[in-house]
């Protein structure tokens, strides 16, 4: 009797927005716009370098180097799922293959760094969203909240059918959205230790902050049973539940009692929850530089996470208000190495990302649903045409290692190729103008599961699928001199 329920509690208790930007699976890595038009920004003396590469900032002209990027990130995240009961939908009879959609939209994701050179120290800042960083909208639902309810028509034959009651057809409203996002901020400094080496050490704050609210309302099912006034018309399931119910209570109480339940089980759901969480990262990083060759090494220590419930209405019990939920940002390995050509007009950086992933722990337990953490490979090139005009472009591939029982259709991720291209324009001495695009093609992947009903194990196959793309603008100014 509680399938319906246990079954929407575990779809909903893993709930996230996911997002359109780079990086591992509750991580972005494109945090600043240069990395949109070239991503392979380890070894950058740029004004994104306290991120990509904290301890080439020793390496940077003297003074103070400034740099606000703003992206707008969109994806559209498809699964179709094909699960025989769904043939039994009022509004499309007989077609057991639906398609859902979630559209992803950040109009507008700010990075912002500081960074201040003197001799052979630097100290930097930056802030951005490193997880996370969009909303989502399912405004058809999605089939894993539709599954346990398209079993309906089938149990009410089979428990109805020694009282002449049959369903064909059910009919719901469902319609949820989520927002996820990681706000960090980071502090550190870097030295020079010798005319080729650097060191940099900083910490970074990490506030995460989910909102998760929706419903599945108006159950509806077309219940045929002379006897008892069902004359086949569609007609709210929680009333033709409390109807059996109330019938059936002299002749036998165990049958309406089962149908009591039922009655509360199909009545109308909402959902309406904020997490929060607080963690601390320390990252540490070297840089070399000598003649033509750079090469940087990076690690961000795990962030440990605990998101906390703040429930408003919560009709499923599946956000529990003050229950709290893992939510680790794990550790990641970054290393790259760069060559420079033809008086270092031409650039070109080789780049290598691990993620520790399944060392964090996840809502659900899901790192035990992770063979290995996530591994990227980045190319990037930058030509200067002038000393006004430099174009770039670069390449990603990400490969994620997830079992097929990782996957949900409110939760999942895909492994992708990543493509990037733009340019900056010196404006003048000072100021710097960076534009730049991203997208990446989805490794479609389709999954087979089993569905615990109450009309008993219904085979479903789900097809995954995504689109996405990233457009940026960003302007650096300089004040300072030369190294």
């Amino acid at each position: 009797m509680k399938i319906v329920s246990k079954s929407l509690v575990a779809a909903l208790a893993v709930l996230m927005a996911g997002h359109a930007f780079a990086g591992g699976i509750l991580t972005n890595t494109n945090q600043s716009v240069a990395f949109l038009r070239h991503i392979a920004r380890g070894v950058t003396l740029d004004a994104d370098a306290p991120y990509y590469n904290p301890a080439g900032t020793a390496f940077m002209d003297d003074g103070w180097m400034l740099s606000l990027n703003i992206q707008s990130a969109f994806m559209t995240r498809i699964t179709t799922t094909d699960y025989a009961p769904f043939g039994m939908n009022a509004a499309h009879p007989g077609v057991t293959s639906h398609r859902y959609e979630g559209s992803i939209v950040s109009p507008a994701v700010p990075n912002v760094y500081a960074t201040y050179k003197h001799n052979r120290w630097a100290a930097f800042f930056l802030a951005g969203v490193t997880g996370g960083g969009g909303r989502v909208k399912f405004r058809d639902g999605l089939g894993s909240f539709e599954q346990p309810f398209a079993v309906l028509p089938s149990a009410i034959t089979a428990l109805g059918s020694a009282y002449g009651i049959s369903a064909s057809q059910y009919s719901l409203d469902c319609s949820f959205r989520g927002l996820t996002m990681n706000l960090s901020a980071q502090l550190g400094a870097s030295y020079r230790i010798t005319d080729w080496l650097s060191a940099a050490a900083m910490v970074r704050l990490h506030y995460a902050r989910n909102r998760y609210d929706g419903h599945i309302t108006d159950i509806m099912v077309n219940p045929t049973g002379a006897a008892l006034g069902f004359d086949g018309s569609m007609m709210r399931a929680d009333a033709f539940f409390t109807a059996v119910a109330g019938v059936l209570q002299a002749t036998n109480p165990e049958m309406a009692a089962m149908a009591a339940q039922y009655a509360q089980l199909t009545g109308d759901i909402y959902v309406d929850c904020v997490q929060k969480a607080w963690g601390v990262s320390p990252v540490v990083a070297l840089y070399f530089k000598k003649g033509g060759w750079s090469a940087s090494a990076r690690y961000e220590f795990i962030a440990p996470m605990t998101l906390t419930n703040h429930t408003r209405q919560d009709d499923l019990g599946a956000y529990q208000n003050g229950d709290k939920t893992p939510n680790d940002i794990p550790a990641l390995l970054s290393v790259a190495l760069g060559r420079s050509f033809m008086d270092e007009r031409l650039r070109l950086t080789a780049e290598y990302h691990y993620f520790f992933d399944k060392q964090a722990d996840m809502a659900g337990g899901r790192e035990a649903k992770i063979d290995t953490g996530t591994a990227e490979y980045l190319f990037g090139a930058e030509f200067d045409l002038s000393q006004k005009f430099t174009v770039s472009a670069g390449v990603q591939r990400t490969v994620y290692s997830t079992h097929d029982e990782y996957f949900s259709d409110v939760n999942h991720v895909l492994s992708a190729t990543s493509v990037g291209f733009g340019g900056a324009w010196n404006i003048n001495e000072r100021l710097r103008l960076n534009a730049g695009y991203f997208f990446s093609l989805y490794d479609k992947r389709s999954v087979e599961s089993v569905v615990e009903t109450m009309a008993g194990s219904v085979p479903a196959t789900t097809l995954y699928d995504r689109r996405s793309g990233v457009l940026g603008v960003g302007l650096d100014l300089k004040l300072g001199g030369r190294r």
